[in-house]
């Protein structure tokens, strides 16, 4: 067993200072008072916290790549290298995201996804976000505008194949999913399905929300704005308590004004904290198509591709620039993302019982320090 002492434990709902953690395997098994003797013979490493903060491990729903890789037709060890660059910075889990590649190309992505999954070698790998290819050629972003196909139970098939039960989430423009049939399988099969790259009018999101769609793509970027005449997706998301809400951390996709207006309307916990990262770890320069200028991405047409973020940055953003508490940026990159895809049962908290997925921050919320598992991440 592993002791950890002298920390402020610090996740989406408490704040308790001077702790002591003991883990127990890949489990957390006890969390109690410094001062409280610990009476256990088991205790094989000691690790001082010498007073950091100690906060759930950061939880990825929505990140494509990093250092110039990318998970799209990744082979395994390139997903190795991607994962291990955001477990360095904290995420302890993410969902592989694909675009819109090619039914035969993304079936490959999520196949080597399951290898590299098996493996361990950086973030747990907890599934696969298809954010492509049912989106729309209307709003497509830096998105891959041939690969971009109707929404269809049978291509969605060919895609997953084998793979079905390590799917977690599905983007798609419900306005060219006929009567939601694609929509209506996902929700059945238990699947967090997601509006996203969307031209969707107000009539046709409340629908969709009242089949099951509960999530909303890195929100105000992929569709239209509102207007005070046509709420489409953002006005209809943001009063809809049965979505959550996405929300790209870089002060650049999103405004730290409108990002304060969002968190207001929908409540701290309809919000998740995500990178859309796919240049992660990149200095200034050009990258095949995409220009990095001041964290800014740009692909040949000038538009936003993605994010240099990894989620530590994303949580400082969220605590120096838009004011939030480090509590509730925990909660928007822990508890929540853990929770929209069903593992808020054992991650995204410190508490007994769960996974020993954990970050330790220094007074400048740098992390210093990676647990996933149980095991202390080699920093070296």
């Amino acid at each position: 067993m592993i002791l950890i002492q002298n920390v402020t434990c610090v996740d989406g709902r408490k704040t308790l200072e001077n702790m002591s953690v003991l883990i127990n395997g890949t489990k957390i098994e006890k969390i109690f008072p410094a001062s409280t003797p610990l009476i256990s013979n088991g205790v094989h490493e000691i690790i001082d916290g010498d007073g950091e903060y100690l906060v759930p491990g950061y939880i990825d729903l929505h990140v494509h790549g990093a250092m110039g890789d990318h998970f799209g037709k990744a082979s395994a060890e390139t997903i190795d290298r991607i994962v291990s660059f955001f477990a360095a910075h904290g995420t302890t889990s993410l969902l592989i995201g694909t675009g819109c590649d090619t039914p035969e190309e993304t079936h490959a992505t999520i196949e080597q996804s399951m290898i590299s999954a098996k493996r361990h070698k950086g973030s747990n790998i907890l599934g696969i976000h298809l954010e492509g290819p049912f989106i729309s050629p209307d709003r497509p972003g830096a998105c891959y505008v041939p690969g971009m196909l109707k929404p269809d139970v049978k291509t969605y098939e060919t895609i997953v194949g084998e793979y079905a039960d390590f799917i977690r989430l599905v983007a798609l423009a419900p306005e060219l999913d006929d009567d939601l049939k694609l929509t209506k399988h996902l929700v059945n099969q238990g699947i967090c399905v997601s509006i996203g790259h969307s031209t969707a009018t107000a009539e046709v999101v409340k629908r969709a929300i009242d089949v099951g769609i509960c999530h909303c793509t890195h929100f105000f970027n992929g569709m239209k704005p509102m207007h005070h005449r046509d709420p489409g997706i953002v006005g209809i998301c943001l009063q809809d308590d049965r979505v959550n809400i996405e929300l790209i951390g870089d002060l650049i996709h999103v405004d730290a004004d409108i990002i304060k207006l969002a968190i207001k309307c929908k409540g701290i916990e309809h919000c998740i904290l995500i990178t859309d990262s796919t240049m992660g770890g990149l200095p200034d320069g050009v990258y095949d198509n995409v220009t990095i200028r001041n964290h800014r991405c740009l692909n040949s047409d000038g538009v936003i591709s993605g994010s240099t973020l990894a989620m530590d940055r994303d949580v400082r953003n969220m605590v120096r620039i838009v004011g939030l508490s480090l509590q509730e940026a925990i909660r928007m990159a822990s508890e929540n993302p853990a929770k929209e895809i069903g593992f808020g049962n054992c991650k995204g908290a410190i508490r007994e019982g769960y996974d020993a997925d954990l970050n330790f921050l220094d007074a400048k919320l740098n992390v210093t320090k990676t647990m996933i598992m149980g095991k202390l991440l080699d920093r070296t």
